[in-house]
């Protein structure tokens, strides 16, 4: 069952389940962390946090793990392996910032992450992904950085580290989005605005 007609697409945007978020309890640590699967820089990000001598957390599984991985280095913990969701949102609670180091590239992989730091109020450090139409910087919940470059991450993950309170700032503006615009109850009230209005008026093709 489909809308038919390009003049009747619409954009629901999904989001976080609020409610699950607050029953963790998120508080500030110190660590910027990081878990995800799909289209993930792991090696970029973690080459970074080293340069920076920045206090980082690396959730990956084994498919993800690379030679900067092998050597031992005081301020990145590496956590590789399986883990459910909800064991990743325990730890993320405690981050001070939410990275999502994402390939080059122009499909969502990241969008599920993504409503980690919506949903528990942290700023998020991130590539430039057009399949992704949040202005992070605009609305002031974290930074943007170029794709695959150390530089951009080393430079955000410093800023970060010298700027705990503006940070946390950000994650507090993080969450106060999601509430106004970006959560799991205004996407179901879309999805349900959209089905009644189809019903409505008979506006379905069956293939």
């Amino acid at each position: 069952m489909i809308l038919s007609g390009r003049k009747k697409r619409k954009v629901i945007r999904w989001g976080p389940d609020l409610n699950y978020y607050d029953r963790l309890e998120p508080k500030f640590g110190n660590q910027i962390m990081t878990a995800g699967r799909s289209g993930r820089d792991f090696s970029t990000f973690a080459e970074a946090c080293i340069e920076s001598k920045a206090s980082a957390k690396i959730m990956c599984l084994d498919y993800d793990v690379s030679p900067v991985f092998n050597s031992i280095h005081p301020y990145v913990d590496f956590e590789i392996g399986l883990q459910s969701q909800d064991q990743i949102c325990r730890k993320l609670k405690e981050a001070l910032a939410i990275a999502i180091p994402m390939q080059d590239q122009e499909f969502t992989c990241g969008l599920t992450s993504f409503c980690d730091p919506l949903g528990l109020g942290k700023a998020v450090l991130m590539p430039e992904n057009i399949g992704i139409d949040i202005d992070v910087e605009g609305l002031g919940i974290g930074k943007i950085i170029k794709p695959n470059n150390k530089d951009g991450w080393s430079k955000a993950i410093s800023w970060v580290q010298k700027n705990k309170e503006k940070t946390k700032e950000m994650g507090k503006q993080a969450r106060h989005f999601a509430v106004a615009n970006y959560n799991s109850k205004i996407f179901v009230s879309q999805v349900s605005e959209v089905l009644h209005h189809v019903i409505a008026n008979n506006e379905v093709t069956y293939r």
